[in-house]
């Protein structure tokens, strides 16, 4: 192999003679691993943050004597003519200054830690004595591309957690309202009915063409339709491999870390939203930016301008990046092209443009006085930037002649050394003469109008126009099939949203990214703001870190300030917060690793011994830190590194239940809304009874009515008999009617001869946070019950209120069947004779059984308080008629008088005696004794009549989530051991005696039971909740008989609870349709009562119930116990 060595530079004035010139690295046209004279250039890619050097005077190798080529990475270089020592120049290798990255020898340049750390020792062979690697040496050794192989099996994990995090269980969740119309106009264009044409409304085109060719190849489902943004999340993690040389190696792999286990990058590359493919082609953008800033090679502009295209193409949100980017290349000419007193007044404008347009735009200080609205907008800016520039004058002024020269380079710049090879304090005043020579931005920007060789000749910046306009005219115009989308892709999107402006889409507060960063990105942004403020330091920060800083500051601004708030938008800020950071942690853990070199190397130039290898390993993993670089106690440092532990930990808890343990569950606020599972399990439905009626799945007739038209449109796009009209106007004759609630009243006239069903179709997060006022803070620390919320949301996801729904019915035509879903036919029952006629309870049925409720008491409201109730469940009566509450979410039990007057509470979160975790049970025998079914301590608990502790069990072999508890006339204790699919039966001990049932959905099989009734003979009734039915089974657990019920359909909440009366007749709970069901002793319905609502008489999630003088129904979702009777 034969190297071009390029001329050999004169070396600088005063340079010492010892320093011999070396070929320049980057002019090689050899592979990354070929040696050349003795470095790699892998070696020269890894480079970190900054130069490790030994002791002032020392070569690298712990003697004395001047810097040689292998002296020492970055070792410093005396200069004759600068001074003192502190004066010489010292060369960052981590510079994203290309006049610096060409213009410093390789002398200067670039040596791998493990070479300065190892070349001198015995360690430098990585081997023991006996010619054995040890652990910590082998990680230590060159992989491949400058990679040691820890770094390597670091990396080969974070690309395997990628792909599970981005593509497990891709399509279970059912598919969102916005997913749906994606998915169905990509169905559209992938048939040509008709190819997608651009809608601002929708965004750009690039979205459905991707999402139709995925079905071109792999056929049309929720998975194929999620795969394509799950792909283009895996490829933005890919893009920062580009961003090695900026972040340095550590510092690229935190960012990678940081993308991969980011609970919103993951939770929005799994949705079929564009956010996915338009932070990708943000990143491509930003990319090929900075690389041509950095390096001027025309490749990266045309990345830059194809990722910009592609970008617009799919969102418009990139006018907002563009509009960015566009104000900070125009501070970087004004910047570098000015003087020093200039430069601090365009300082002070920038920085308090930024603050007066956060303060009037966004939260509002003065917005009337200034005239209010946009007027009020753009004049907050301008006072900002004007008391900016002031300030920034006044600054000036006060600033002493010395440090004003000195500080020419610009405040966060790093010392560099002119091309003409002046050094030290000489050489930096010598800028401040009348000739400047050109800026990093500055010069990139000459660099590219100069260029007349680029793309086919016309020159590196029209060759940039022609592949943004190829792009942008082939993906508007919808493949040349809709010229005009043109125009309307250059025009017509922005005037569009800005017209949205004041529409306030989503009604969100000015905080709000506030408070998703702070909950999801808490690691990029406690860090990035950290980093900010240390780069923004004097000496500290470049161009890049500026353009970070930048982008993400004015990014919050802009989208705090917007009408259009929505939790995917936190993406386009985290994405400069998540690199800024890894830039920052990057250096911290070199900073450590330096550290520790530095102390084993002096300890080597004493002798003293100890291998190397596995210290440098580990260092870098474990490093990070909450505080500045170059803390140097070490008390300092560990407490940064756990603050970084913890950091991550906590994005682990927060990341995980919200992608994968409940994404259809919307208890997190990422979550803006989501359809509920009740969508899939009507659809499932649905197509049972197509098979059972057509003989195939689709070919049923179907209306789906406007309010439904989203996520059905998309699950019935293979209907040929279904129908979308706003509403009916005549008499409906398909068997199947999907209405909105919202709309069911002046539909239902068209509905004679049908029967309904309720469901939830979306639900989504309370948002008690838009009422966050000053006074909230100071609550924290002076009310329990809202440290007590925050606390149990932070760390368990509970919402403080029940979870808002957008419902629906699904109507049938009488006569049609029951929609069972999996229940088995009563035909197979064993009961007695006649039963399994009398069991199969359809919709038709049930309605036709209803009668009103009256009535007779009412008490309770949402708190915390005496007598106050969050989310009741079980409820009880002992023999004088007092009413026992299972008060779920305040973790105790409530004692009231028949007519709610509150006579005692007893419990309080924990797992100690007498202590309660979501109690959801509770029984009370004849001497007064409490069973409370402890649900998530998986236990039961006894206390006497006072409430005090007197014994608890967990059963044989243990509960899990124990839903309720009852007794027969022997004061026998059972327990519904929900999780395990079984009941145990216990003496008042808590002596074992029976247990029943196991998992299936066979005679005396259970799936997820929930509610038990048991008469004093020792009859059971059991809630088989998932399986929609009611089974009975005789005292010693025998199978009798079993009433499916139709009416448990719903999802969430969906925890049916039986009461048993004197007659024999059982009342069961029907949670998602808001009412209660009464079956004589051989389950035939003789009542149906309630209905939504809040008056008297209706129930919003009834759970819980008891019989005594009246019936006692724990309206859930009110917050209340009702006591009703049915009416005539």
């Amino acid at each position: 192999m034969s190297l071009r060595r390029p001329p050999s530079r004169p070396a600088a004035p005063g340079a010492g003679s010892g320093r011999p010139q070396e070929p320049d690295y980057d002019s090689l046209d050899v592979a990354p691993d070929e040696t050349v004279d003795g470095v790699t250039l892998d070696d020269l890619d890894t480079v970190e943050a900054e130069d490790v050097r030994g002791p002032r005077g020392s070569n690298g190798r712990g003697g004395n004597g001047p810097s040689t080529a292998r002296g020492g990475r970055g070792a410093a270089v005396a200069d004759p003519d600068a001074g003192e020592a502190d004066d010489a120049y010292e060369y960052d290798p981590d510079s994203d200054d290309p006049e610096e990255l060409e213009s410093t020898p390789v002398v200067e340049r670039a040596v791998p830690v493990s070479t300065v750390a190892m070349a001198p020792t015995a360690v430098a062979t990585l081997a023991t004595a006996d010619g054995e690697l040890t652990l910590g040496e082998w990680l230590q050794r060159r992989w491949l591309y400058g990679l040691t192989y820890w770094q390597g099996a670091l990396l080969f994990f974070l690309f395997v957690a990628l792909i599970i995090t981005r593509f497990f269980n891709l399509g279970d969740r059912a598919m969102h309202h916005d997913e749906s119309m994606h998915a169905k106009f990509a169905w559209d264009t992938f048939h040509g009915t008709p190819i997608y044409k651009y809608n601002p409304l929708l965004h750009g085109p690039f979205q459905f063409l991707a999402v139709a060719a995925s079905f071109w190849i792999f056929g049309a489902t929720e998975w194929t339709a999620r795969a394509v943004p799950a792909i283009f999340g895996v490829a933005l993690v890919c893009l920062t491999f580009l961003w090695r040389r900026w972040l340095g190696t550590a510092g690229w792999l935190f960012a990678i870390a940081i993308l991969v286990f980011s609970p919103s990058f993951t939770y929005f590359a799994r949705m079929l939203r564009e956010d996915s493919y338009t932070a990708t082609w943000t990143l491509l953008a930003a990319t090929g930016l900075i690389g041509y800033v950095l390096h001027r090679k025309r490749a990266w502009f045309y990345a830059f301008c194809a990722g910009l295209s592609f970008a617009f193409a799919t969102k418009e949100s990139t006018y907002i990046t563009a509009f960015i980017w566009g104000t900070f290349m125009i501070l970087s000419v004004l910047w570098e092209r000015s003087d020093t007193w200039f430069r601090r007044i365009i300082a002070g404008a920038a920085a308090g443009g930024l603050v007066g347009a956060f303060l009037v735009a966004v939260i509002g200080v003065g917005k009337a006085a200034l005239g209010g609205k946009l007027v009020a907008d753009v004049t907050g800016g301008l006072i900002g930037i004007l008391i900016g520039a002031a300030a920034g004058f006044v600054y000036n002024q006060l600033t002493p002649v010395e440090t004003r020269v000195l500080a020419v380079s610009g405040p966060g710049a790093r010392a560099r050394r002119p091309r003409d090879g002046r050094r030290g304090a000489a050489g930096t005043a010598a800028l401040a003469g009348p000739v400047r020579p050109l800026g990093t931005f500055t010069g990139a920007f000459v660099s590219l109008w100069r260029d007349r060789e680029g793309f086919w000749g016309v020159g590196t910046f029209w060759g940039g126009i022609i592949v943004f306009f190829a792009i942008f005219i082939v993906l508007f115009s919808s493949l040349f099939t809709n010229l005009p989308g043109i125009r309307e892709g250059m025009i017509g999107s922005i005037r569009y949203w800005l017209e949205q402006h004041d529409v306030q889409r989503g009604n969100q507060p000015w905080f709000y990214y506030l408070i998703l960063l702070s909950v999801y990105e808490t690691l990029a942004w406690v860090f990035g703001i950290v980093a900010s403020v240390y780069y923004l330091r004097p000496g500290k920060g470049t161009w890049l870190t500026s353009f970070l800083i930048w982008w993400w500051a004015l990014a919050l601004t802009i989208y705090s300030w917007a009408g259009e708030k929505m939790p995917w938008l936190i993406i386009h800020i985290a994405t400069p917060l998540v690199l800024l950071s890894a830039r920052y942690l990057g250096e911290l853990a070199m900073s450590a690793t330096r550290s520790a070199l530095n102390t084993l190397n002096t300890r080597g130039t004493t002798g003293a011994p100890g291998p190397l290898g596995a210290s440098v390993a580990v260092a870098p993993a474990s490093a990070g830190v909450l505080g500045v670089v170059g803390a140097r106690s070490i008390w300092e440092k560990r407490i940064a590194f756990g603050g970084l532990g913890l950091l991550s930990l906590w994005t682990l808890h927060t990341g995980w239940p919200v992608n994968f343990e409940r994404p259809d569950t919307p208890k997190d606020i990422l979550v803006y809304t989501q359809s509920a599972p009740d969508v899939k399990k009507v659809m499932a439905d649905i197509e049972r009874i197509s098979l059972e009626q057509t003989g195939n799945v689709r070919d049923i007739g179907v209306v789906v009515q406007s309010g439904t038209w989203w996520p059905f449109s998309w699950y019935m796009r293979d209907y040929k008999n279904a129908e979308y009209p706003a509403n009916l106007t005549t008499q409906a004759t398909k068997p199947i009617v999907l209405i909105a609630l919202e709309d069911d009243e002046k539909n239902r006239p068209f509905l004679v001869g049908y029967t309904k069903t309720k469901y939830k179709m979306r639900w989504w997060y309370p948002e008690d946070y838009r009422n966050l006022k000053p006074s909230s803070f100071t609550d924290l620390f002076t009310k329990k019950d809202v440290r007590d919320g925050l606390w149990k949301w932070l760390i368990y996801r509970e919402p403080t209120q029940p979870l808002g729904s957008y419902d629906f019915y699904l109507y049938l035509k009488e006569g049609l069947g029951p929609v069972s879903a999996g229940a088995p036919a009563a035909a197979g029952a064993s009961g007695p004779p006649g039963q399994a006629g009398q069991a199969r309870l359809d919709p038709t049925q049930l309605n036709a059984r209803q009668v009103p409720l009256v009535s007779v008491a009412q008490w309770g409201a949402n708190g915390r308080g005496q007598g106050q109730l969050n989310t009741p469940r079980g409820v009880a009566l002992n023999t004088q008629g007092n009413v026992y509450v299972a008060d779920t979410l305040n973790h105790r039990i409530q004692k009231f008088s028949r007519t709610g007057q509150p006579l005692a509470a007893w419990g309080a979160e924990g797992t100690g005696d007498g202590q309660f975790k979501e109690p959801m049970g509770v029984a009370v025998d004849a001497q007064g004794n409490v069973y409370v079914a402890d649900t998530w301590n998986h236990r039961v608990q006894k206390l006497d009549s006072n409430g005090r502790f007197v014994a608890k069990w967990s059963g044989q072999g243990g509960f899990w989530g124990p839903r309720a508890v009852a007794l027969d006339g022997q004061a026998n204790v059972y327990v519904v051991d929900t999780g395990n699919k079984r009941i145990q039966k216990f003496d008042t001990t808590g002596r074992f005696l029976a247990q029943f049932g196991a998992d299936g959905t066979g005679p005396g099989q259970f799936r997820e039971p929930i509610g038990l009734a048991v008469t004093p003979d020792g009859q059971m009734y059991v809630a088989d909740t998932n399986n929609r039915r009611i089974q009975q089974l005789a005292p010693d657990g025998r199978f009798v008989a079993e009433w499916p019920l139709a009416g448990w359909q719903g999802g969430a909440r969906n925890e049916p609870y039986l009461a048993v009366d004197t007659d024999g007749s059982v009342i069961a709970t029907d949670p998602p349709n808001a009412r209660i069901v009464k079956l004589a002793p051989g389950g035939e319905v003789v009542a149906v009562g309630g209905a939504p609502g809040r008056a008297a008489g209706q129930f919003e999630v009834p759970l819980g119930i008891a019989i005594g003088d009246a019936i006692y129904v724990a309206d859930s979702g009110n917050h209340r116990i009702q006591a009703v009777t049915f009416g005539g």
